[in-house]
Parts: C-alpha cells; structure tokens; sequence
C-alpha cells in the first residue's frame, strides 16, 4: 500500500461505500486524508437542529472545499397530538422493522416449506407471520419522546434566525455545483433508507416509509413547512450570485411542494403558526431568479394536489415561469406538473403559460416533460421554440388528445432530433372515446410497433406505423374483425 499510487488509490475507492469511507479514515493518519473528499463529496440535511448544526460545522472548517453536491430533504414527520395516549398509540401502530430482516430460503422456518408457491412468495408469506417488532414499553416511550421532539424542530423552521443560519452556512460551502430540494420517496429506494432518516428511525423508531400513508393533522399545513424550506434553499441560492470566489449553482432539481405562492410565505412570530406578511417580496424574488440564471440542468416538479379544489393561482403561476424563463443557459430540463385534475382535456393556469409563452431557452439540447393536459396542438407549438438546437427528447405520463396527428407532426418540427423516447401517452380514441394509453410502463418502446414510431419520429422511416388501437379498442375490434391475414400477427 505505501507504493500504490493515488491515482490508484482513488480508483479503488470509487468502487467503495460511502460508509466503508467513512470508515476507513480511522484506519492511519495517511488514510485519514486520502477518502475524506469523497466522504464530505455530498452533503445532505433535512429540517432538523442537528442537521443544520452538522452543516455549520462543515462549513466553519476545512472540509468545506471538498463539498460538490448539496441535497434538502422535504420530508415532514406527521403531526400527531402531544401527550395524548391515543395519538401515542396510533405512533406505535406504524413501528415496522421487518424490512430490517434479511430472508433467504435457508432462514425460513421448517413449517413454511410446505408452502407450494414460489420462493418468493415464500418470503412475503413468512414476512408476514413476523412481528412487527421487539421493542420494550421503555424504549417505545423513549422513541415517542424523541419523534415529538423532532416534530418540533421542524417546525422552528418558519422563523427567520433558523432560515438565516441556513443561507449563511450555504453561502460558506465554495465548491458547490449542484443542489437538490427533494424527498427521499423513490420507487427503488425507501425513505427510511436514505442518509437523512437511516439514523433518525433509529431513535425515533418510525421513518417516512411508515407514515407515508397516514393522514396528517390538518391543524398544521405541512406543505406551508416544506414551502418555507423550499424558499430559503432557493434564496440561498441565489445569493451565492452576489459572493465572489464562490461557485455557482449549475445542476438544480428542486420540487415545489406548496401550492399558494411562495409570496404568501413570509416569516413566523412565534415558531408554530406561520402568519402572512409581505417584506420586500420583489427584492426576495429577484434574489431566486438570480440562482436560476447560471443553470445547465434543471429538474422542475411542481405538483398541485388532488385535494386541492382550485388551480393554481395567477400569482403562483407566474412566479414558477418567471423562474423558468430565468434560466436561460440551460442544456438541459426536465419539467413535471402533477395536475389535480388528471387527463381532463382542461389546460389550467400553468400549463397553459407554458403553451402560449414557453419559456426561452436558446441553448437547449435535452428535453424531458411530464405534463396531464397539454394536448399536442400546444405541446407541438412550444417543442417549435427548442426545433434549432434540441437533440432528444423524452415525454412520460402525457396526454395528447389525438395519438396519430401528433406522432405524425414531430418529425416535422424536430428535424435534427437523435433520441426520443415515449412512455405512457395518454389519449382520447376517436372510435369509442375512450381513454388509452399507448406505449405503457410495461414495455415502453421495446415493442416492434414502439420501435417503428422511434424510427418514424428520427426521420428514419418515411410511413407513419398503423397506431389503431385494435387491442384497447373494443368497438374498433366490431368494425375491424381480424382476418388470418391480418398483419397484425406480428
């Protein structure tokens, strides 16, 4: 080992856990040094008091310059009644540490191989016959302590001093290129699985994968809370603009969670109910629009909820365009608008801002959108805007209205387009006035009649495929009997 170069060493620790690194700088001085910029590479935090006192620390220190990639976790713990047995009790029914157990076919009891399915389903069935957990009625109390404690610190996040000390201690990391507002929720990897929360289930004994399901207390809107984090990570960002021998921000995926204006989000008196009050609200504004300019990638969610009766407001709408056209560098984006109102043919306020003023991005290459109504008419109006430099181009979870008309109008209007790629196209069919989907999560584009609309859409093939929906079409299948002929076999 004192032989092997660094160079060597660096490419054996690429292949390393990040918690094996953590590790093995404890092993000698020599290896102190060697892993600690990957180790303090990603920095991640949620809306706690240990968190952000972890974020001082590294960025009163050395370790500061080492920092590249920042990520905010949105999730909030739910409000439960303090003090009540019932709402005590309710906590302890989510406790569930079975995941924890790794089940092989060798560990499962001799009354289960019996069980004629698969193995599988061995394991779900065994899964399922274990307890939920161990604990004791002394660590349980002690979880809840801990849980309501956390819950509390979460919500000191509306005042100002809390807000202030994380824009400081941002500002104090140089190297950062990248930032992440998001939630640690992925369909591969569960929350109480990632960095942020892996420690906290520990003492508190619940991690958002249990509590995803439960409904909140309405007494506390959790998404003004995560409205107010999202404000002063943005702000954060932008004011790096302002700080010299500081980097600027250039990948960002930031998810919108609130859904009033960010303007509504102003500062709290007490630390427990936020109060609307407007302070400067056009000097704040220009502040977020600011850390967007630099930008080369962007991941816009913005999300408005079912529960949500009304559509974004006009002042909401605005803000989050003023934002995107903002970001005039880009190269690359990826734009998701969760509408409450899925596949209703209606444009609400921001989609339709997006069609009838898509944002100006001159320099833009990759293109990723996931939007319920824009139907093609508008949708093929903006891709006109990106035509001269885009290069792929991704649509997941859409609605288009009419399928063939708008397959048939892209090659038209993206004539130096190398990638494309459609997942789950929602549209009206024009024989039963149904709702379809073409091109579903199952299979994609990996089928021969996926494969000859990529071709078609690259310009490598001149005839539009036959995109009938002979399979989900019951009253095409009336008009349209299939003959031994038919080459629809394949």
């Amino acid at each position: 080992m004192e032989v092997l170069p660094v160079e060597m060493l660096d490419l054996i620790l690429d292949r390393c856990e990040h918690a094996s690194l953590k590790r093995l700088r404890f092993v000698n001085k020599e290896f102190h040094d060697i892993p600690t910029p990957k180790v303090f590479e990603h920095v991640y935090m949620a809306m706690f008091d240990e968190h952000l006192e972890h974020l001082r620390l590294i960025s009163q220190s050395v370790l500061a310059k080492h920092v590249k990639t920042f990520t905010f976790y949105t999730e909030l713990i739910p409000t439960f009644v303090v003090g009540t047995n019932f709402e005590q009790s309710k906590w302890e029914g989510i406790i569930d540490f079975r995941d924890d157990i790794m089940i092989d076919e060798m560990t499962v009891p001799t009354i289960y191989r019996t069980y004629s399915g698969s193995v599988s389903s061995l394991r779900d069935c065994f899964h399922e016959n274990l307890r939920p957990h161990h604990f004791s009625q002394w660590h349980r109390d002690a979880g809840w302590r801990e849980f309501c404690d956390l819950r509390q610190q979460q919500l000191a996040w509306t005042q100002e001093q809390t807000s202030i000390g994380f824009k400081d201690y941002f500002a104090m990391l140089p190297n950062v290129t990248e930032a992440n507002f998001m939630p640690s929720t992925d369909q591969y990897l569960q929350s109480n699985k990632s960095p942020a929360w892996k420690k906290l289930r520990e003492r508190m004994l619940v991690g958002p994968s249990d509590w995803m399901d439960e409904p909140l207390d309405s007494s506390v809107n959790g998404h003004e809370l995560s409205g107010v984090a999202c404000l002063s990570f943005l702000e954060a960002i932008g004011s790096r603009a302002s700080l010299p021998g500081v980097k600027q921000i250039t990948k960002l995926d930031v998810w919108s969670l609130h859904d009033g204006p960010l303007q509504d989000l102003m500062n709290s008196d007490d630390g427990t109910e936020l109060t609307y009050i407007q302070r400067g609200w056009d000097t704040r504004y220009q502040k977020l629009q600011e850390g967007f300019r630099p930008l080369t990638e962007l991941t816009f969610n913005v999300h408005h909820e079912y529960y949500v009766k009304e559509d974004l407001s006009q002042q909401k709408v605005v803000e989050l365009m003023g934002l995107l056209h903002a970001a005039k560098r880009l190269k690359k984006a990826h734009v998701v608008y969760t509408n409450k109102d899925e596949f209703d043919m209606h444009l609400d306020p921001f989609e339709s801002s997006l069609a009838r003023a898509p944002p100006s991005w001159p320099a833009i290459e990759h293109l990723t959108m996931s939007t319920h109504n824009m139907t093609h008419p508008h949708f093929v109006n903006m891709l006109r805007c990106y035509a001269p430099t885009l290069r792929s181009i991704k649509l997941d979870t859409m609605m288009v209205g009419d399928l063939e008309p708008f397959i048939a109008e892209l090659p038209r209007v993206l004539k130096k387009l190398e990638t494309v790629h459609l997942q789950g196209i929602y549209y009206r069919c024009p024989h039963c006035k149904r709702l379809h989907c073409q091109f579903g999560r199952e299979y994609g584009f990996g089928t021969l009649e996926g494969w000859a609309v990529k071709a078609y859409i690259l310009g490598k093939q001149t005839a539009l495929p036959d995109l009938a929906p002979r399979k989900a079409c019951r009253e095409w299948r009336f008009a349209n009997p299939i003959r031994d002929d038919d080459s629809d076999s394949d």
